[in-house]
């Protein structure tokens, strides 16, 4: 994938405003409104970019953030606001269809983290374990693997 300098520069502030909403979140349980704005001029700079095609972004912002979303609204409290806000910008840097390993790779992580938590007396079942930095860890291997495992699920699952 040949990526210009723009691209890889916006590229890397994701990165780095990912590290710092998931140090912010493991600290305050909560991601700020003014991290999300700031993510949100990052992924205004990369769509001029021209990092990914804006019906991409503007796809993949829909499907992590209706999916955050749907889980915020049914989760009673399980899933805060910040979380639905942030999975927009991770949605918007890595678009449709990238985003949905970031996606399955979040939830994957906190599950086996919670998992691991419980089995350890770490954390009891009504404990709070901040998601951010689950997400920023998706969005991570989302970037550098989403495109390679959706074509690893297509060939082996869908096309038989």
């Amino acid at each position: 994938m040949n990526v210009s300098l723009p691209a890889a520069a916006s590229y890397a502030a994701f990165v780095v405003m990912l590290v710092v909403v998931s140090a912010v979140d493991i600290r305050t349980h909560t991601i700020p409104n003014r991290l999300v704005a700031a993510g949100i001029l990052l992924l205004a700079a990369s769509v001029a970019a021209r990092a990914l095609p804006l019906g991409q972004s503007l796809a993949g912002m829909a499907a992590a953030g209706g999916l955050m979303f749907l889980v915020a609204l049914l989760g009673r409290g399980a899933m805060g606001m910040g979380d639905v806000k942030v999975s927009l910008v991770i949605g918007g840097f890595l678009g449709w269809p990238r985003v949905l390993t970031a996606m399955f790779f979040s939830f994957i992580l906190v599950a086996v983290a919670g998992l691991l938590l419980l089995a350890l007396r770490v954390k009891g079942r009504k404990d709070f374990i901040p998601f951010g930095p689950f997400l920023a860890a998706g969005a991570l291997l989302g970037l550098i693997l989403g495109n390679r495992v959706l074509a690893w699920y297509l060939a082996r699952w869908i096309r038989g």
